[in-house]
């Protein structure tokens, strides 16, 4: 493949006990409607989702543009969240003054360095989408799951066909907010980030899974 999107390696997460996520995949799956968000958070993790306490604040103040974000929030909601000691809240502090000012300030990359300090602290794989934040997770040692991935295996659960994965990650990069980081995992809207997107499903469990609970 000319593009060479990151590999999707279902056992990440097949295997783990917990997984942690950072804010921005379900921030901007949360914007199609809190059904996407149940077919793929909960299709996939089930109960194992948890998030540190920045990203819950993160979550909460997307509620304006995207209210079906309350679905995922603690204590009801389908993520746990996870406090962290004020030793690690230092040590994620830190760590937020090593990453990149994104458009909403310090404050965002806050949550990415609590994320990346709890799935640390967890040894839990990294649901997470920024490049900066990629780098610094596998340079940590944390196993980094894409959105993208996240969507194959809610086709590989059976809770999207392939064809209504692919339609999900293309609505998300086409709604103006969220930016897959190409750079450095070579995954956007291409065909053959399409082609890697199908293969490797079929890779996974032999023919695509033909029927899914997702939308028509």
């Amino acid at each position: 493949m000319t593009r060479r999107a990151r590999g999707f390696i279902p056992a990440r997460i097949a295997t783990a006990s917990t997984v942690v996520l950072d804010t921005t995949f379900p921030r901007h799956l949360a914007v199609l409607g809190e059904p996407y968000l149940r077919w793929v958070i909960t299709g996939v993790l089930g109960a194992r989702g948890r998030i540190p306490p920045a990203v819950r604040g993160e979550l909460m103040r997307a509620k304006r543009h995207a209210p079906s974000v309350l679905v995922l929030l603690p204590p009801r909601g389908l993520l746990e969240e996870v406090r962290l000691s004020p030793d690690r809240l230092r040590v994620a502090s830190a760590l937020a003054d090593q990453l990149p000012e994104k458009t909403g300030g310090r404050a965002e990359n806050l949550g990415e360095a609590q994320a990346i300090v709890l799935a640390g602290d967890l040894r839990a794989p990294l649901v997470i989408d920024d490049g900066d934040g990629i780098l610094m997770a596998g340079g940590r040692g944390i196993a980094v799951v894409l959105g993208v991935h996240l969507l194959q295996h809610a086709v590989l659960a059976g809770a999207l066909t392939v064809d209504q994965g692919w339609d999900v990650w293309e609505r998300l990069c086409s709604g103006g907010g969220f930016r897959p980081s190409t750079r450095v995992t070579g995954w956007d809207t291409c065909a053959d980030c399409e082609t890697t997107f199908r293969t490797s499903i079929a890779a996974a469990v032999g023919p695509a899974p033909s029927a899914g609970r997702g939308p028509a």
